[in-house]
């Protein structure tokens, strides 16, 4: 349930470079296609998957570990028609309530499988997160962290796109020199980010010719959205002091870079 690159961040980032919005963003439905999910009449199933879950969120690592990348997050439970959660990370406590609110936007939008339910129990368990087990959750939760930046309406402003330097085709690619296992492979996963007739698509696998190239390890993600969070505090800092923090950023999304056409 991590996000790589979180999506209100990096929208207050925009906000410090002082883009504003050149002109007004196209409407845009994070949420279209789902449905706000059962808040009661559960089968014994899905009150595993609940079981499961608030087993999880009772865990203190739980909070800890996630806090740091989102506060609230929807979770589709893919295994049924209509099972959704809400997560809401607050005060150091993690709470799961049935269904999604349709009119609000969430940090992000993670379709998960009772498998995955069951599998961040197994990881949060004994109080610590490995190395294996942190690319196991950047794994289930890389496509859909980037879905959730680029459903924001602040990611369709022309300043936004050029201050990310966003073409149209973009490969990002989830690195795994440590070689770990996931579901019997090692291969990195990649996601294809497609704009096209004013909105951004975002599927699994490389697809097309990509005029940007990506590459990130779980540790270069980790270390990015720290950057970002920190310029949260300087929304009303001098604009020397916004410009020399938004050098960093782009340095750091140019050390990501592994071909450019």
């Amino acid at each position: 349930m991590k996000v790589g690159f979180v999506a209100c961040v990096l929208t207050c980032v925009v906000g410090i470079a002082g883009c504003g919005l050149e002109e007004t963003a196209p409407p845009v439905n994070p949420l279209a296609g789902l449905h706000a999910g059962k808040t009661a009449d559960l089968t014994a199933a899905e009150q595993a998957v609940e079981d499961v879950l608030k087993r999880s969120a009772a865990l203190p690592v739980c909070a800890s570990y996630f806090a740091p990348f989102f506060s609230k997050a929807y979770l589709v439970i893919g295994d049924f028609d209509d099972l959704c959660f809400t997560v809401t990370i607050a005060d150091g406590k993690t709470t799961i309530s049935r269904g999604i609110d349709l009119n609000a936007c969430p940090d992000i939008v993670i379709p998960l499988s009772r498998d995955n339910c069951e599998g961040i129990f197994n990881i949060l368990e004994d109080g610590k997160v490995t190395d294996e087990e942190e690319y196991r959750i950047f794994r289930v939760t890389f496509v859909p962290s980037y879905r959730s930046l680029l459903m924001q309406p602040e990611m369709h402003d022309p300043a936004a796109q050029r201050f990310l330097d966003m073409p149209d085709i973009i490969h990002v690619t989830l690195k795994n020199d440590a070689g770990h296992l996931y579901e019997g492979r090692t291969r990195p996963l990649t996601a294809t980010i497609v704009k096209t007739e004013g909105q951004w698509i975002v599927a699994e696998g490389a697809h097309g010719v990509p005029e940007l190239s990506l590459a990130v390890s779980v540790k270069d993600a980790k270390a990015f959205t720290e950057l970002l969070r920190s310029g949260i505090a300087l929304k009303d800092a001098p604009k020397a002091e916004k410009k020399a923090y938004l050098a960093r950023v782009k340095a750091s999304l140019d050390a990501m870079v592994v071909a450019r056409r």
